[in-house]
């Protein structure tokens, strides 16, 4: 199977895409470090599937608001942004992506061959 750069420079953008609209998917789970003792939330805010990439900020960001501006997102550091997690998304939907387009491709040479 031929390789086209321009398929998976496609692909590379819808997963960049899917990966962006999780952060529209909230849940709210125990915090993480660098929370204090003494002001430590029973839950947090958290954004993205199928791992959460970013958390809402206590004390900084507006109670129970993730940023979905991915200007804001980047550059505002109101809530907390993880790359790793971030990076782990984008190459879960990118599988995904590239999976579904070998997938419609050995689909339509089997039509073709029929």
């Amino acid at each position: 199977m031929k390789i086209n750069p321009k398929n998976i420079t496609k692909a590379m953008l819808i997963s960049l895409l899917m990966t962006y609209l999780t952060v529209f998917v909230e849940y709210k789970m125990p915090p993480t470090p660098p929370y204090t003792a003494e002001f430590m939330p029973d839950e947090v805010l958290v954004g993205g599937l199928p791992f959460y990439f970013i958390e809402d900020h206590q004390g900084i960001s507006p109670v129970n608001s993730l940023q979905s501006n991915p200007i804001d997102l980047l550059l505002s550091q109101i809530d907390v942004f993880y790359w790793d997690k971030f990076l782990i998304n984008w190459w879960f939907w990118l599988s995904l992506v590239l999976l579904v387009l070998f997938l419609k491709n050995m689909l339509k040479r089997s039509q073709l061959n029929h």
